[in-house]
């Protein structure tokens, strides 16, 4: 087997993401939060709007589906040496523009801005907004529920809270619970509601909690996703 490969799927969902952070960015500059939950910036870090593009959009497509930190790690440093970037540059600049998302949010209070949420949050309103699949894998407690509710909440078209979000099409939620008891026929229930209930300029989304357990029903439900998916 080859030591190295590229998938062109990779390839294709770069350049998706490339170009939709190019049109789709927030316009803010490149900086740090401080304690106080407000945004330092940092004048040393600047850089043109591509460069960001191109940070987010392989970081997206690949650091992100790292599962392990020191994999991360060896990651950025190995590509910020072959870009000649500062060391951590690139974690600094992913890490920004998730806050950056988070701070347009409204948000429960206390609600805490941890790696978990911040990482949840990005992927999953780009994968939305791009209509790219995306599962989310973690123990209970690690903010999965709560991103999809932050995201749901503030993704209201041109109702929502903030003039970036005002931009970004209606995020139109379909949930369906997970279960031994689930059945084909739910599952097929609950797509053609999102077929038959979606909203014009919206985004219908099918959240499939907890998809694990629906393995184990003895009705076998997963099998009409292959077509659906």
């Amino acid at each position: 087997m080859e030591k190295s490969a590229v998938n062109l799927r990779d390839v294709s969902r770069f350049k998706i993401l490339y170009c939709w952070f190019m049109a789709n960015m927030p316009e803010v500059a490149v900086g740090v939060y401080n304690r106080q939950g407000y945004i330092d910036y940092d004048h040393n870090i600047r850089m043109d709007r591509g460069e960001r593009a191109f940070i987010l959009s392989i970081c997206f497509c690949y650091y992100m589906r790292l599962g392990t930190f020191e994999s991360r790690q060896k990651y950025l440093e190995m590509v910020e040496k072959l870009m000649g970037y500062p060391q951590k540059y690139m974690s600094k600049v992913l890490e920004n523009e998730q806050l950056d998302y988070l701070s347009r949010m409204q948000r429960p209070k206390g609600c805490a801005l941890n790696l978990a949420l911040r990482e949840n949050v990005f992927t999953c309103l780009v994968c939305l907004m791009n209509k790219l699949p995306i599962i989310i894998v973690g123990m209970p407690g690690c903010s999965k529920s709560l991103a999809i509710r932050l995201l749901v909440s503030n993704l209201r078209g041109r109702n929502s809270h903030d003039e970036f979000f005002r931009k970004l099409p209606e995020l139109q939620l379909f949930p369906y619970q997970g279960g031994e008891a689930c059945s084909s026929e739910g599952v097929l229930k609950v797509f053609e509601r999102a077929e038959n209930n979606k909203r014009h300029g919206s985004i219908p989304c099918i959240l499939f909690d907890e998809i694990g357990l629906a393995e184990l029903s003895v009705h076998n439900p997963l099998k009409v996703l292959h077509a659906k998916l």
